[in-house]
């Protein structure tokens, strides 16, 4: 992947990839519907601890503003059977075919360079905020646990918007970069939730609401939404 190809935000919870070919108000879009779609969705639940309530509520909020889901696919899996890795190599082992994979590798690879490169990056601290959230400590163990609730969304014009929800509990202690963590899997509570979804803008149906949703987030971007930094050494897998 040359540099320069690929954009990487985090926003209000989810690691964005997107092509640089995409035009300049396709990722506006992208970016909104991201925001707002993740804000409805939590005034009304919390992405921890109503997980599946949290995602029907966002994906009706999509629906609602244009974005038709046109493919689905969900995984519940053991965590010994996904085996030790980071959060992005355990999903791009997991990739249904409607997920472009090239496009999302290529974005793993952005983000863990850009992470390891600039650990003391905004957009570090930002995801880490947005995305865990720590109980407290079990009196019996002597341990926390920590749920995990991220998303990641990949862009680019031919493919349209693919969606992927991530949310797990994990009792290992975290580094602080959650993107180039490794999960050791007997550390983690129950099984791993993955989701995955293929979804299109509805020109006609999202053009009404463009110009309200782009002044509902006017006040809010500069808190929920980050670039993640170029890193220098960023080459091909």
């Amino acid at each position: 992947m040359n540099q320069g190809t690929i954009e990487g935000y985090i926003n209000a919870g989810c690691v964005v990839f997107m092509s640089a070919a995409c035009s300049d108000q396709q990722k506006k879009d992208v970016m909104d519907c991201t925001l707002y779609t993740q804000l409805a969705a939590s005034k009304r639940h919390s992405r921890f601890d109503a997980a599946l309530d949290w995602r029907h509520t966002w994906l009706a909020a999509l629906n609602r503003f244009g974005w038709a889901v046109r493919s689905h696919d969900s995984r519940s899996l053991p965590a010994a059977e996904v085996g030790r890795g980071t959060v992005l190599e355990w999903l791009d082992k997991q990739l249904p075919t409607f997920i472009p994979k090239a496009l999302f590798s290529e974005g793993a690879v952005f983000a863990t360079h850009s992470v390891k490169e600039h650990p003391d990056q905004p957009a570090v601290a930002m995801l880490n905020r947005q995305v865990i959230e720590t109980s407290s400590e079990d009196p019996a163990s002597g341990m926390s646990e920590r749920k995990i609730a991220l998303q990641l969304a990949v862009c680019e014009p031919a493919t349209g918007l693919g969606l992927i929800v991530l949310t797990f509990t994990t009792r290992q202690p975290l580094s602080g970069e959650l993107l180039v963590e490794v999960f050791n899997p007997k550390e983690v509570q129950g099984n791993i939730e993955m989701a995955f979804y293929s979804a299109h803008m509805m020109e006609i149906v999202y053009a009404q609401f463009r110009e309200k949703i782009n002044q509902a987030l006017n006040d809010r971007r500069a808190g929920l939404v980050c670039a993640l930094q170029e890193a220098s050494d960023v080459q091909p897998r």
